[in-house]
């Protein structure tokens, strides 16, 4: 796969145009091979430790790699976290702010946009495990109900 000399995107081996932004671009012949432009420079790319990150593509400076938003990065403190827990123990904004956060935009973290996703799906697993428990219970509730009047109906007589 190459990489867009103008916007960095990654293009198809066999593509003349940058699906991007609409740049000629001339794909390298070896494949995955990427070209001696996008290598890094010395310093450039890594991060505090000194290790190159493990990206193919070209680098913003601090070693961003092009197209993953910043906030893709983002470490969450904390105390984001016991905000984030005490807004979700509020009963109806919970879901107001889940809804907030799962829907995304530019101003929303991605660590809280998929945290929010994530918990909609545990509560969409949670529904249908709570239904197919519930309608077990209710079967052997009805069972027995059934037993018992059979009972009650012999001692009767």
């Amino acid at each position: 796969m190459a990489f867009c000399g103008k916007c960095g995107s990654h293009v198809d081996n066999y593509a003349n145009v940058c699906p991007s932004c609409g740049q000629t671009v001339n794909a390298p012949a070896q494949g995955n091979q990427p070209s001696a432009q996008y290598a890094p420079q010395s310093g450039y790319g890594q991060p505090q430790g000194g290790r190159p990150l493990q990206h193919g593509g070209p680098l913003r400076h601090g070693g961003q790699p092009v197209g993953y938003p910043a906030s893709a990065t983002e470490v969450p403190r904390i105390s984001d976290y016991i905000i984030m827990w005490l807004v979700l123990a509020i009963p109806l904004v919970n879901l107001m702010f889940l809804i907030i956060w799962a829907i995304g935009g530019s101003s929303t973290p991605l660590w809280k946009t998929n945290y929010a996703r994530a918990y909609f799906v545990l509560i969409a697993i949670g529904f249908v495990v709570g239904i197919v428990i519930g309608a077990l219970f209710f079967a052997a509730l009805a069972s027995c109900i059934s037993d018992w009047a059979d009972i009650l109906v012999d001692i009767s007589y």
